[in-house]
């Protein structure tokens, strides 16, 4: 079985363009990234937990 895997990287600029604390970007980046698991979730390379 191939395993997919995925990187979440983040744009180190953001927490200045944004004055965020990078608590704040990292957890709407996770956000956004589980999102996106969420819309795909039917897709046969979706791994489901």
């Amino acid at each position: 079985m191939n395993s997919i895997v995925q990187y979440i990287v983040v744009r180190s600029d953001l927490r200045s363009a944004l004055s965020w604390p990078l608590g704040a970007v990292i957890a709407q980046s996770c956000h956004a990234t589980a999102a996106v698991i969420h819309l795909n979730s039917e897709d046969a390379d979706t791994v489901p937990t």
